[in-house]
This record gives C-alpha cells, structure tokens and sequence, in this order.
C-alpha cells in the first residue's frame, strides 16, 4: 500500500532528523550559550511543556488547519525554532524556541501518527507497531549519525541540517496529504 510505506518513511525520517538534533540542544546551549549543563538540559525540557500546549489547542488547531496544515504548520515551527536555537546567543530566546519545538513537533507528529491508525485498517494493530518500530529505528539511527556529525561539525551546523530537513519533510508529507484529500473527494463526486 503506497500510502503506508509513504507513512512509515516519513515518520522514520522524523525518528532521524528531529531526534538527531534535539538530542544535542542541550549540548549544544552548554557550549555556545555558556550554560550548566543542568540548565541547558532544563531548557530543552521545555518541549516537553510545548507538547502538552499543543495537546491543549489540537481540537481548535486541527478544526483550523487541517492535517495538512499541521503538517506543514509544524515543520515549519520546528525548522525556525531550531534554526535560531542554532545560532542565536539569548538564552530566554532559546528557551521559548524549545517550547515551539516541542509546539511543532506534536503537531507534525500526531498528524502523521493519525495516518499511521488509517493507513490499513483491518491490521491496525500491526499498522502502529510497524509505526512505532520505524520511529524507534529513526531515533536511534539519528542520534547515531548527530553524534557523529555534531563531532566532525560542530552542534550548531548539526542542529541547522535537522531543521532544513525537518522542514523539508513536513512541507512534502503536507502536500501528499492534501494530494490525497483532493483524489478522495474526486473519487467521491
């Protein structure tokens, strides 16, 4: 089913370029922001915090944008947050960007996990747990290869390459769902 292999690739590579450079956020505001590393963890903890304000506005955000547009919507929070967590210097900045991270992330994330519950019904079941195996192989594939890149490059350079892709990613997973949506209601009419 073309849908489910379009769903699962796109939430592997999620696993890799998201988790890839939010693993080094807190490294990376130790070193260029001048931070303990106690509080630069903290700080990225606040996408966490980001996560559950999403939770608290997605009936309102989903009435409004629609899949694709949380799609679309969160790449392109994700790829801004982290760009200037990338390269700017004020540290409550980087806090609120780590806020609109974890705002981003849930919103591209959950768009893509509602697709992974359609993408073949009558094996629902199986459909997450491929779902969730190829998120958790993403994962640790992307901390791997950030580990490395973050070595040779630095974690500024690193965490830029995660949010030109990221946006990449959400903007082309954005346009298929609204590809999708338009052959459905043809089929319909």
């Amino acid at each position: 089913m073309r849908w489910a292999r379009l769903v699962l690739a796109t939430i592997y590579l999620e696993g890799v370029v998201l988790f890839g450079a939010v693993a080094f956020i807190p490294t990376h505001l130790h070193r260029a922001y001048g931070l303990p590393l106690t509080l630069s963890a903290s700080i990225a903890m606040l996408y966490g915090v980001g996560g559950m304000a999403f939770a608290a506005l997605a009936r309102i955000l989903v009435h409004r944008l629609g899949e694709a547009g949380l799609a679309a919507g969160g790449s392109v929070l994700l790829a801004t947050s982290l760009a200037t967590i990338a390269f700017g210097h004020v540290v409550l900045v980087a806090a609120l960007c780590c806020f609109v991270v974890g705002f981003g992330l849930y919103m591209l994330h959950n768009t893509l996990q509602v697709n992974a519950t359609q993408m073949a019904p009558a094996q629902r079941g199986s459909s997450l747990a491929l779902f969730a195996a190829c998120l958790f192989l993403g994962q640790s594939t992307g901390v791997t290869l950030a580990g490395y890149a973050a070595d040779r490059f630095g974690t500024a350079p690193t965490i830029m390459a995660g949010a030109v892709l990221l946006l990449g990613l959400g903007l082309l997973f954005g346009a298929a769902l609204r590809r999708r949506v338009s052959v459905r209601l043809a089929e319909s009419r």
